[in-house]
């Protein structure tokens, strides 16, 4: 292991010996081609089967910074429920049930004081909203205190409505919120909801909403919409929130029409970008039979804190099915069988790359179904666009006498989380897994909440650590369950003390499911809400999670698609992608695009500059998109740089091997 550091260490040495990679498009890792050797899954061993952490591991320490009967916090992307200001002060906020009929709701808030170690508002924190009911929470803290929470609250005789909070000093819980100027659908005011926010290096809010189904009901369309409001401050005070209008004079600005609230915003610690990321929905949204469940991952950015906005990028391209399906062979004619459900997180990293982690499950086209019970967290990276699994769960995995509903908006796996090292740059991410050894008298299985880290800029994780791991095991009666749900992690790493911190927020629900909505699949439970805090030293950096499992492009039956399949354009530019997977062991994908025929070399070297592989030596090629299988069983674990010459022109990237 200290050799491969080394390696690393050297790879800014080799850079400056071949030429630098030009810049590459953005998207998503491309299957294998049909002229080379897929990888087919059937004969790697299913990760799910990994053991989970022994129950007597302590990752950690909790501390107790409030209560809720409403033990939903969010439908989909949860944000970020935990910040930490400069002074190492973590702020918390939370939707509290004050009672059991789900109905006195409020937003809640509690400060955490790392001199004393305990919260500043007590165990159950003050209320944050002024509103006659309030909920759906997040926020965001700048660097001297001041926090913002964000939520929907509805006024006397009002609807439902968007509004962001400041607090009049630093840590003092005397909130004042504002809301953004209404639309109106007639004379009706909309219900614009579910904020998700981030600050900016200016101090600008920016924040992105969702429109209450537009017929009305849950599974019905809902536009996407991004509002930016900046703080007011007299004499060191926090008096208001004043909110930009855009065209038309609205405070409301119309990004997407989609399907499920899954929108997140990052924002830079160094420029003005901002990322807004979102699933946005296959369907045709005029037809009745446009699902949830069929969506592509989408991102904007802009590079002027929000005034301007660049062109939607579609990140995972998921392939469409054969919809004639000749071959009747419909489980192939599926074609690409993931697809993005309703939860994701963005964050941007030193470089301002942004990195996006989402859940995906397995969906079938033809024959129009999906598993709920198959879930798959994943990582995309805006600097090599392609995409990796951090942890995921096959068909196959669920086999137990469960209730046939998880209930609304859960799956297997689901939630993920990022938070980002700023002097390392490693990624973490936090994400909750159904239990299959523990399940309530309702029969609905806990969730324990694990997290994975990347030291390769997300291009592998590791094998995911249960950090709560509690255990109360099967048919627990109402109050007795020990359901982790909708964690989130504070947006960096923080130094205390000389150790470093990773901060987490969660609910500890006392009866597994969701008691809240048309679709309870639990019984209202007061349940504690936790501030959890981990030193990074004790979450491992061995072993990685497989990167060869799951395949991103696969057909139903876990064949990697043939790119010869898919109709498509001609490449625009001659282009070197990162190879994928990355690391790997001990075969790779090196994918390059060709705007016109020609005769290419593909070579690989060591770091001392010696050719160790030629994979295509000056041999004709046609116009497109093309896939080398690079198999290096013969080579030792280390760092090496493959060069691609054609239409005189050479580039060259890096690829990890690790045995």
């Amino acid at each position: 292991m200290q050799k491969f550091v080394i390696t690393l260490c050297l790879l800014a040495f080799a850079a400056a010996a071949l030429a630098a990679p030009a810049t590459t498009p953005i998207r998503a890792v491309k299957p294998v081609s049909g002229s080379e050797t897929p990888v087919f899954l059937g004969s790697i061993a299913d990760p799910a089967t990994y053991p989970r952490t022994p129950s007597s591991l302590d990752v950690g320490t909790q501390y107790q910074c409030g209560t809720t009967w409403y033990d939903y916090q969010h439908n989909g992307s949860s944000g970020k429920m935990v910040s930490v200001d400069e002074m190492g002060f973590v702020h918390i906020t939370w939707t509290n049930g004050l009672d059991s009929l789900q109905q006195n709701r409020h937003v809640f808030y509690n400060v955490w004081d790392p001199t004393t170690e305990t919260f500043l508002m007590g165990e159950n924190g003050v209320q944050a909203n002024s509103s006659t009911r309030g909920g759906y929470t997040c926020g965001t803290v700048l660097a001297n205190g001041f926090y913002f929470p964000t939520y929907h609250q509805e006024l006397t005789g009002g609807e439902a409505h968007t509004a962001v909070a400041i607090d009049f000093l630093p840590q003092t819980g005397a909130f004042t919120g504002f809301e953004p100027c209404y639309l109106y659908q007639g004379a009706t005011p909309m219900e614009i909801i579910w904020p998700k926010i981030a600050k900016d290096i200016n101090g600008v809010l920016h924040v992105v909403s969702c429109e209450n189904p537009i017929g009305g009901a849950a599974g019905d369309p809902q536009r996407i919409y991004y509002s930016r409001g900046h703080p007011v401050f007299t004499d060191g005070f926090g008096l208001e929130i004043t909110f930009d209008e855009f065209d038309d004079a609205v405070c409301f600005d119309q990004l997407d029409t989609v399907m499920v609230i899954s929108p997140d915003v990052a924002c830079s610690r160094s420029t003005d970008r901002v990322v807004i990321a979102w699933a946005d929905s296959r369907d045709d949204l005029t037809s009745d039979t446009a699902t949830q469940r069929n969506n592509d991952l989408v991102y904007i950015v802009s590079e002027d804190g929000g005034l301007n906005w660049g062109e939607r990028v579609n990140v995972t391209n998921f392939i469409e099915p054969d919809w004639e399906c000749a071959s009747q062979d419909t489980p192939v004619c599926d074609m690409d069988t993931f697809r993005i459900y309703t939860d994701l997180s963005v964050i941007l990293d030193e470089d301002d790359d942004a990195h996006i982690a989402f859940t995906t499950t397995c969906y079938y086209s033809l024959e129009g179904t999906v598993s709920r019970y198959a879930s798959q967290i994943w990582h995309w990276g805006e600097d090599d666009g392609f995409v990796t699994p951090i942890c995921a769960l096959s068909p196959a995995w669920i086999d137990t006498n469960w209730a046939d509903d998880f209930g609304d908006w859960q799956y297997g796996m689901q939630r993920p989380n990022l938070a980002i090292d700023t002097e390392t740059g490693a990624l973490y991410c936090a994400f909750v897994w159904a239990d299959s050894a523990n399940w309530s008298e309702g029969g609905i299985p806990m969730q324990d909440i694990w997290i994975s880290k990347s030291e390769y800029n997300g291009n592998a994780w590791t094998m995911p650590l249960n950090v709560t791991n509690t255990n109360t095991g099967q048919f627990v009666p109402p109050g007795e369950s020990a359901h982790e749900r909708d964690a989130t992690l504070a947006e960096t790493i923080t130094d205390w003390n000389g150790e470093r911190w990773l901060h987490m927020s969660f609910v500890f629900d006392r009866d597994a499911g969701g008691a809240v909505g048309d679709n309870p699949t639990g019984t209202p439970t007061l349940n504690p809400v936790f501030y959890h805090r981990i030193n990074i030293d004790e979450i491992p950096s061995w072993p990685l999670w497989n990167p060869l499992w799951p395949f991103f492009h696969v057909d139903s039956t876990d064949a990697p698609l043939a790119l010869d399949d898919v109709p498509g354009e001609l490449p625009s530019s001659f282009t070197l992608y990162q190879n994928y997977p990355n690391p790997f062991n001990p075969s790779t994908n090196i994918q390059f695009d060709l705007v016109r025929a020609g005769n290419v070399t593909l070579s690989v070297f060591n770091l001392l500059g010696q050719e160790v592989a030629t994979l295509l030596n000056n041999e004709l090629r046609s116009a497109g998109t093309h896939v080398m299988n690079f198999d290096a069983s013969n080579l030792s674990s280390g760092v090496y740089l493959y060069t691609l010459k054609a239409e005189g022109i050479t580039q060259t990237r890096k690829m990890i091997l690790m045995k």
